[in-house]
């Protein structure tokens, strides 16, 4: 995954990493993932009494703000549920729809500036 943010970044690395896993790897992935001066979000919770070990050197060399997030998973639930209903299409809100299979292409679209792209969406 890094090679693939590298190669759509030009080497830059992402801004904002937003982490869901909660697990360790996906948390030092998301240090690797983002830029010097980036910012990474972590919704994503171990579970409870876990000790996740992070690279802190990462963090402190590139100079990233970590920021906690409480999201509801019941939220998370209810969001999936309304998408895969098509009672709302996402097409009213995303200029661009990609299947999950084809999430790096939408990424880089979206990456690429293109003043048609406004809002890339993924479809389960």
């Amino acid at each position: 995954m890094a090679e693939a943010v590298r190669e759509i970044t030009a080497g830059k690395m992402a801004s904002v990493v937003i982490e869901c896993t909660g697990t360790a790897p996906g948390m030092n992935l998301a240090l690797d993932l983002a830029r010097p001066l980036g910012r990474v979000s972590l919704p994503g919770l171990p579970h409870a009494g876990q000790q996740v070990p992070l690279l802190m050197e990462k963090v402190v060399l590139k100079e990233l703000t970590l920021r906690g997030a409480l999201g509801q998973v019941a939220e998370v639930e209810d969001a999936v549920k309304l998408i895969n209903s098509r009672r709302y299409p996402v097409e009213k809100i995303a200029t661009h729809v990609f299947p999950l299979e084809e999430a790096e292409k939408g990424m880089k679209l979206f990456m690429s500036g293109d003043p048609d792209c406004i809002r890339v969406a993924l479809r389960p």
